[in-house]
Formats: structure tokens, sequence, C-alpha cells
């Protein structure tokens, strides 16, 4: 076996939380999860998706991770802008028409315990979005945690800071 040398001060170990702001993101590939949430255990499934800002300044390059969930309405709701967002549809009744309408045969199964995902989830990976990020705390540790507030495509305009 060849030998390794490893340099753990070369890495960063915790999630980055990012300023408040809007930023550019690169998705990655996804992958599905699951597991149990809150103080009820309840059941906590979806698809994750690396993200890489991609602008010039002290964060280009920088890696996060964005957890789309589906077990209540409001976590759909927000999984559904994420992904209209990444593929260039804008907001709006009629761009969610147009979405619905382009989307509905596809295969948008996910199997939480291989962690795979139908291939259009991985129309996501390679595209870039606009995120509009805030800071907030998590409510069991008090430590400052990354909020994703809403999102949409690169097409629609400048990143405003």
């Amino acid at each position: 076996m060849p030998r390794y040398e490893f340099n753990p001060t070369s890495v960063v170990a915790n999630i980055e939380v990012f300023p408040k702001g809007e930023y550019e993101f690169q998705i990655g590939e996804p992958k599905a999860f699951s597991r149990q949430a809150g103080e009820d255990q309840h059941d906590s499934f979806g698809v994750r998706y690396p993200l890489v800002i991609k602008a010039p300044g002290q964060y280009d390059g920088k890696r996060t991770v964005f957890s789309t969930y589906y077990q209540s309405e409001g976590g759909r709701s927000m999984a559904k802008q994420f992904m209209m967002a990444a593929l260039g549809y804008g907001r709006g009744g009629e761009e969610e028409k147009r979405f619905d309408s382009d989307m509905r045969d596809k295969d948008w199964n996910f199997d939480p315990d291989a962690g795979t995902v139908g291939d259009a989830y991985r129309q996501l990976s390679g595209t870039r979005v606009i995120g509009t990020l805030d800071v907030g705390k998590n409510n069991k540790t008090g430590d400052a945690m990354q909020q994703f507030n809403k999102w949409r495509p690169i097409s629609s305009g400048a990143i405003e800071q």
C-alpha cells in the first residue's frame, strides 16, 4: 500500500456560514438522503446538492450544501423554487406552468437508502443559480446557521448586494 500524507490544517471541517446577501452558485451532483429529525424524531428526506460560489471575491470557490425536503408541502415548494431557478425558469405563475408542462413526465424518483436520484434531478448538475442567503441561529446549539431564502435564475438580472 502506498504512503499517504494528510494535512488537516489545509481543509475546513465545518460548513461555512456566509454573510447575508446574494450569491451565484454552481450546483453539483445531487444525492438522496433520509434521517430522523426534530424532537419528535420524524422522518426527514430529500435531495442534497453541493454548491460552489462562482463570483469574484473572497468567497469564490467556497462550498456549501443545500438540502431540498419532501416530507412537507413547504419543503416541496422550496425545492421546486430551487429547481425552477436552476433550470432557468423565472418566478411567477406563467413560468411555473411552463416548468410543470416541461417537467411533468421526467424521472423525479429518488432512493434515500441508495442515495440515488432520477435523471430529472441530475439535470441541475453543473447549472448556475442565484441564492439569497441570510444568517440565523440553530435552535438547539445557538450556533450561526445558513438560511436559504429564495432562488432565481442567472438570466433574471445581476446580483444585488
